[in-house]
């Protein structure tokens, strides 16, 4: 919507970061790690996320109603 975008984005989801993280330092992805570095452009990041059931709706409501 704003700006130029430059790249794709991919996005595994795990249940949590620890879990990511292990996913990342396993010798299984490291093998295969080098077939991403070699062959693209990008980062690698994990990134919080929100609890299961999340609506951004409901907070916006909240906020809303507190602000009257």
């Amino acid at each position: 919507m704003e700006g130029v975008w430059d790249g794709d984005v991919i996005v595994i989801e795990f249940p949590d970061r620890e879990t990511a993280r292990a996913w990342y330092d396993s010798a299984i992805y490291r093998a295969i790690l080098p077939l991403r570095t070699e062959h693209s452009n990008g980062i690698a990041a994990i990134v919080g996320g929100v609890p299961r059931g999340y609506r951004a709706t409901d907070g916006l409501a909240a906020m809303l109603a507190s602000s009257t």
